[in-house]
C-alpha cells in the first residue's frame, strides 16, 4: 500500500503529482519512526494485544478511506494513511518478538523461512494488485474518487483476518502456556 500512496493522493483527490509526493513523505515519517521505536516498547505477553489492536485499528481505517476521500479533505487520508503506516510499522518491528514468544530462539530460522515468502508475496503483488483493480475500475467507468474502493475494502478484509488470526493464536498458546503451568 505505501507504494500506492502517491497515486491514491493524486488520482482520488485529483491534486498535482507533487502535492500528493508531499503528502505522501509526510506519512512516512510516521512509518520511519514507529518502526524503529515500537520493539523498544513492547514487552513479553503484552505483543500480541498490542498487534491485535493494531490490526483492528489498520483494518477499521482501511475499511473508512472511501468514505473519508468521498467526504473529507486529503489530510483527513493523510492522518488516516499516517496511522495505518504506523501500525503497519510497528507490527513489522514486532514481528520478531511474536516469533519469539511463539517459537524457541533456536528455531527462528526455520520460522523465518516460513513466514517470509508469505510476507514476500503480499510486499510484490499487494500494490500490484492494487494498481490493477484501479484499473479495471476505470475501465468500467468508476470515477477517481472510487477507483480504489474495492482494493481498500479488501485490505480492510485481510487486516481484520489476521487480527482474527493473532487472536486465536494468542489464545491457543495462552491455553498451551496454562497446561504447562498446571503440570508444574
Amino acid at each position: 500500500m505505501k507504494m500506492l500512496l502517491t497515486s491514491i493522493f493524486q488520482s482520488s483527490y485529483g491534486v498535482p503529482f507533487l502535492t500528493s509526493a508531499n503528502v505522501s513523505a509526510l506519512t512516512l515519517v510516521l512509518y520511519a519512526i514507529a518502526r524503529g521505536t515500537c520493539a523498544f516498547f513492547a514487552k513479553p505477553g503484552v505483543v500480541f494485544p498490542i498487534q491485535i489492536a493494531m490490526l483492528l485499528l489498520t483494518g477499521a481505517l482501511y475499511g473508512c478511506y472511501a468514505a473519508i476521500i468521498q467526504h473529507l479533505p486529503i489530510w483527513c487520508l493523510a492522518i488516516a494513511k499516517t496511522i495505518t503506516g504506523g501500525c503497519f510499522a510497528a507490527v513489522m518491528g514486532m514481528q520478531t518478538l511474536t516469533l519469539l514468544e511463539v517459537y524457541e530462539p533456536e528455531d527462528l530460522t526455520e520460522a523465518f523461512t516460513r513466514c517470509q515468502p508469505f510476507a514476500g508475496s503480499g510486499f510484490a503483488f499487494g500494490p500490484v494488485i492494487g494498481y490493477y483493480i484501479n484499473l479495471v475500475q476505470k475501465s468500467r467507468g468508476v470515477g477517481d474518487h472510487s477507483a480504489y474502493n474495492i482494493f481498500f475494502y479488501l485490505s480492510a478484509v485481510l487486516y481484520l483476518a489476521a487480527a482474527a488470526n493473532m487472536t486465536v493464536l494468542h489464545a491457543r498458546l495462552s491455553a498451551r502456556s496454562e497446561k504447562v503451568q498446571a503440570h508444574v
